[in-house]
């Protein structure tokens, strides 16, 4: 179960309504719901925790990528 502590933002389009949400560990979710079929969806989720790869294009590790072994 994922609790929604905040609603950052809210938009219509022609057959939704989106939600942007935060839960309680920050973590944001973009919820769809649809006016016709009555049903709801995750469109998008961000927990801001992903690892950030820096590239270095002289770097020859891992297999020359320029990508740092972290990735």
């Amino acid at each position: 179960m994922v609790r929604i502590m905040d609603i950052q933002d809210r938009w219509f389009s022609t057959d939704h309504q989106y939600f942007m949400v935060l839960d309680e560990l920050g973590d944001m979710y973009i919820l769809r719901r649809d006016f016709h079929l009555e049903n709801w969806e995750m469109t998008m989720f961000d927990s801001g925790r992903a690892a950030v790869c820096q590239f270095n294009p002289l770097s020859r590790e891992p297999e020359g990528l320029g990508l740092s072994p972290k990735c």
